[in-house]
């Protein structure tokens, strides 16, 4: 590889591992804030739930929003890949580990998604405190991250990243063929 192509390689993946870094932590910051912090704080005041429903709510909170546990995971390993990469780290052991996490984060957050979590806001004591505290199919209400497609789009970016290395790599094998 060329130490232009390098550098090139170098420079996009610092940009691209701190753009998936910075979307996960501002993602579960959000997340973090509206449905953990924000209630925790206000909670027993004029319209918000009292102290005793804080536990409750946090729980319901926490079931509602556990598969996005997983797709941080996954965003968050697609930034430690890029962000060795970016050190120059051996790029195939990068990717491969980056993708092998990113895949296993992925899988997890999409059987939360598909199995685990409906099945978890169906129970009759989550129904049950959510009625009590005035609550609908979404915890909150300031907002709704969707989380999977966020994720889905910096995944895409790493498939951009990826398609230029394999082109990279297969312009330097012909060229290591050259000299064999």
């Amino acid at each position: 590889m060329s130490p232009t192509t390098h550098l090139v390689l170098r420079r996009q993946s610092l940009l691209l591992g701190g753009l998936t870094g910075s979307i996960a932590l501002l993602v579960g910051g959000m997340i973090a804030l509206v449905y953990f912090i924000l209630p925790a704080l206000h909670a027993g005041r004029p319209g918000y739930p009292p102290v005793s429903d804080l536990l409750p709510g946090s729980m319901i909170a926490l079931t509602f929003w556990s598969p996005v546990l997983f797709y941080l995971a996954a965003l968050l390993a697609m930034a430690r890949m890029f962000a060795q990469v970016a050190a120059a780290r051996p790029v195939w052991r990068a990717t491969a580990r980056g993708l092998g996490l990113t895949g296993w984060a992925l899988m997890l957050g999409s059987v939360m998604t598909v199995l685990v979590q409906p099945r978890l806001m169906q129970l009759d004591w989550v129904r049950e405190v959510m009625v009590q505290q005035g609550r609908h199919a979404a915890v909150g209400g300031i907002a709704h991250f969707d989380v999977p497609a966020i994720v889905i789009g910096v995944v895409g970016l790493a498939m951009l990243l990826l398609g230029g290395l394999l082109r990279r790599a297969e312009a330097v094998e012909a060229e290591l063929e050259d000299f064999v």
